[in-house]
């Protein structure tokens, strides 16, 4: 073998005396027994060991003693001794290996360098063995791994749409779930700003949202939003937005889900839709009016209220039957409607009254000319089934003043028109 002597002429305990290495030093083979997660081997160029220390040497199930002066062979199990030969014979030729084993329980790991030991000439006279426990950091590494695993798991196979977003709203990773959402392919929105993928109705809400993340007043925030498929389409979405930070608390990216509510909000505004309609003329119901109205008061706009009634509509009941009587309202309505502006509220307060809501600076004086309007649109008889009917309206007025609440507004409007009935109907009266 390249680079070996035989054993009367290497010497290797007197050699490494001589050449005053550290091998017979009592102090520091010492200080290597309380190594408590290492151990380092020397063996001469006969594969004899030289030196054995470390608290690993025993976690290998050898004790130092019984090491020192024998061959690796004679010190070593076969199997092990099998594994190890290779390297201890490649560090007589002056190769380095690194590699990892375990010990021979199974419960400790050790990364492991083999090398040789040169004199100052560069002739091999030896080898070294030195192996550092990497137990817990293996075990990390596992667990990591594990985490990562399973994060993995559940973000590929997760039903609801997730994505990585950069700090600056660009997209650095997105799950299946949240492509298909969008009809695209998950490479394909990798790098995308969110400008291109939120309806622009929502950008500013998104900025605002992010920015109350960043700022900390909320660690996981929930909001409503659309989102702009790739045919143009427009998708309801439950966002769902966290911030992740580094280690040192700085934050790093954005983690979103968006959950589709496009069906759910549908219904939802069904069920809204039939709590403040009249099923009747699809007029807003009282429900509707009161809230709406109620809601201008309370931000102090101008408003004013006009109660109207119809006249003559129970003979055309009594008369005609309730089917009739229907299909009357009905028309009244569609007529009424087509006298007011669209930022003007008219809703079916109940039976045969109808309530207008003026609103805006001019709404005092609009108000009158809004009440001549309703009053002229049923002039001319409503058409039902051939039948020409019959039916005027009386319309009371009230300009709502500083601090009044509805409920008020709305009964003095009632009182004027009372007022306008009791002369006559077909009229309309002013209540101060």
């Amino acid at each position: 073998m390249a680079g070996r002597r035989s054993r009367q002429d290497a010497a290797p305990l007197r050699v490494v005396a001589d050449k005053r290495l550290f091998l017979d030093d009592r102090l520091i083979r010492l200080g290597l027994d309380e190594l408590p997660d290492a151990a380092l081997l020397i063996f001469d160029t006969d594969l004899r060991f030289v030196m054995a220390r470390g608290a690993a040497v025993q976690h290998g199930g050898k004790r130092p003693d019984a090491m020192e002066g024998r061959l690796a062979a004679e010190a070593l199990e076969p199997k092990r001794w099998a594994f190890y030969r290779p390297r201890y014979e490649a560090a007589l030729r002056g190769e380095v290996t690194i590699d990892e084993v375990t010990s021979p329980d199974g419960r400790r790991a050790y990364a492991v360098r083999y090398g040789p030991i040169r004199e100052s000439d560069g002739t091999i006279v030896g080898g070294s063995v030195m192996a550092t426990e990497v137990t817990q950091l293996r075990q990390s590494q596992r667990a990591q791994y594990e985490a990562d695993r399973r994060f993995r798991l559940a973000w590929t196979s997760a039903p609801i749409g997730m994505a990585l977003v950069s700090l600056d709203r660009h997209l650095l990773e997105v799950n299946l779930a949240f492509a298909q959402m969008l009809g695209e392919d998950p490479d394909a929105l990798v790098g995308r700003s969110l400008t291109d993928i939120i309806h622009p109705s929502d950008q500013q809400t998104d900025l605002e949202l992010r920015s109350r993340v960043l700022a900390g007043d909320d660690e996981w925030a929930v909001t409503e939003k659309r989102l702009t498929t790739a045919d143009g389409a427009t998708l309801w979405v439950q966002h769902s937005l966290g911030l992740m930070r580094t280690e040192d608390g700085e934050p790093a990216y954005f983690v979103s889900q968006f959950v589709d509510i496009s069906e759910a909000r549908v219904a939802r505004e069904s069920l809204r839709q039939m709590a403040t309609t009249d099923s009747l003329t699809g007029l807003p119901n009282r429900m509707d009016l009161i809230e709406r109205a109620g809601e201008w008061l309370n931000a102090g706009e101008p408003v004013a209220v006009l109660f109207c009634d119809l006249d003559g509509f129970k003979q055309v009941n009594d008369l005609n039957g309730h089917v009739v009587g229907d299909e009357v309202l009905t028309a009244v309505a569609r007529r009424l409607v087509a006298k007011v502006r669209a930022t003007d509220l008219i809703a079916r307060f109940g039976g045969d009254e109808f309530v207008v809501v003026v609103r805006g600076n001019d709404c005092a004086a609009r108000a009158d000319r809004v009440a001549g309007h309703l009053i002229s649109a049923l002039e001319n008889p409503v058409l039902v089934g051939g039948r020409e009917l019959n039916v005027g309206l009386s319309v009371g007025i009230a300009v709502g003043h500083p601090a009044e609440d509805l409920d008020r507004l709305l009964a003095r409007a009632d009182a004027a028109l009372y007022q306008a009935k009791s002369a006559g109907g077909n009229a309309s009266y002013s209540a101060s």
